[in-house]
């Protein structure tokens, strides 16, 4: 394995950086989601106004509406429409924020319009790769629960795989379990902290918006959905790339430990070439450096380095 400077990083080290890397790209992440996000909420929000119900609109509170079958076939239809479009311009959402920290990790200026040109490029693989690990993990948690639960976790990295890696459909989802063999425990430890952030994070700002909306309005429906709009709006364009920082670290944990990560090559694979004056960077030098190497790899997020690097 050649050394690259790069060593592990403990499961609070991976959230370290990721908070630091969301952090400091943070205007071109909220750009690169927002753009695709916002008119899908929107779209949600009006679609919700818009639901006849046997007793009337349930967000609006209106008395009367159509009843029978029609209301079922209306409902029905709606969850199916707002389903599938979430779904697409969530995986969108979260490849394009992944493609900017990932330039932002390899020493790349990252631009939102770039990022969201090289996500809607793969748009089919990632469909394909959501679409394939949805079904795996929902029936393994329909049949026993934890099955559902380790892939789930094995399963992580699949989109860095495809975006990276160009590596396509059933093979991307086999690699990513490769990369998470032996590491699944603290893989599934780093998801479960930053699953715990975002439900804090989303549930202060819900909560705050909330209670504003229902103290100014009384309670009336249209305000309540149009709060509930803006709340879903802040915490998705906060929250997404943030759960893609955390997978773009642990992603590049898991080359680190396995592979060595060859910063070139990953880079060249993203579209670039290396970055400028690699061998002057602290991946070539001493990667524990402070004062002469430019501001790449684990230093730059200030993670203190062993006493002893090592290599399992």
């Amino acid at each position: 394995m050649r050394d690259t400077g790069l060593r592990p990083l403990s499961v609070g080290e991976v959230l370290d950086v990721a908070v630091k890397l969301y952090m400091r790209n943070f205007l071109v992440l909220v750009k690169a989601t927002a753009v695709v996000l916002v008119p899908v909420y929107v779209l949600q929000a009006l679609i919700q106004l818009s639901l006849p119900t046997a007793h009337g609109n349930p967000f609006l509170g209106t008395p009367t509406g159509p009843s029978g079958s029609n209301v079922a076939w209306t409902f029905a239809a709606a969850l199916i429409v707002e389903g599938l479009v979430l779904s697409i311009a969530g995986v969108l959402a979260i490849a394009a924020a992944f493609k900017a920290l990932s330039d932002a990790y390899l020493d790349h200026p990252p631009t939102w319009q770039g990022s969201l040109r090289f996500a809607l490029s793969r748009i089919a693989p990632l469909l394909w790769i959501g679409i394939e690990a949805l079904v795996l993990v929902s029936i393994g948690l329909v049949l026993f629960v934890l099955p559902g639960i380790w892939l789930a976790v094995a399963l992580s990295v699949a989109i860095p795989v495809l975006m990276l890696e160009g590596t396509k459909g059933r093979r991307a989802l086999r690699r990513s379990r490769k990369l998470v063999k032996g590491r699944w425990w603290p893989t599934l430890a780093t998801l479960a902290a930053a699953l715990l952030l975002q439900a804090v994070i989303g549930a202060m700002v819900g909560g705050i918006i909330g209670g504003v909306a229902g103290g100014l309005a009384g309670g009336s429906g249209t305000v309540v959905v149009l709060a509930h709009l803006l709340a879903v709006i802040l915490v998705g364009v906060a929250v997404t790339p943030f759960r893609a920082a955390v997978v773009t670290v642990i992603y590049f944990d898991l080359r680190v430990r396995k592979e060595g990560f060859d910063l070139q090559l990953l880079a060249e694979g993203i579209g670039h070439g290396p970055p400028a004056s690699t061998a002057e960077t602290s991946f070539g030098a001493d990667p524990w450096s402070t004062g002469t190497g430019s501001p790449t790899g684990p230093d730059r997020w200030d993670v203190p380095p062993p006493d002893t690097p090592s290599w399992p």
